[in-house]
C-alpha cells in the first residue's frame, strides 16, 4: 500500500488517498484507489498523527507528501515519534 497525501491548512482539507500497488511480472504495476480519507481544518500535529495511524492500519510500503509549499510543515511533523 501507499498513502498519498494533499495537504491543506487554515480552513482547506487535507486528503489520504489510499493505494494498493500490485506488482506484476512484466509491466508496471496495478494501482488501485482503495479509501480517501478528508482531515478538515486540523493543525499538523494531528494530521501527522491520524497519517501514521493509517500507516500502520494499511501497513504502508510508503507515504508520499506534497512537500511543496504548505506539505514542509507537515513534513517537519512527521520526523517526531
Amino acid at each position: 500500500y501507499v498513502l498519498a497525501v494533499d495537504v491543506g491548512r487554515k480552513g482547506c482539507d487535507s486528503v489520504i488517498c489510499v493505494f494498493k500497488v500490485t506488482p506484476q511480472s512484466q509491466g508496471g504495476s496495478i494501482k488501485s484507489l482503495v479509501n480517501i480519507y478528508t482531515l478538515s481544518d486540523e493543525h499538523f500535529e494531528d494530521q501527522t498523527i491520524k497519517l501514521k495511524k493509517l500507516y500502520y492500519k494499511y501497513n504502508a510500503d510508503r507515504i508520499v507528501i506534497d512537500g511543496n509549499g504548505l506539505g514542509i510543515g507537515l513534513i517537519d511533523y512527521m520526523v517526531k515519534t
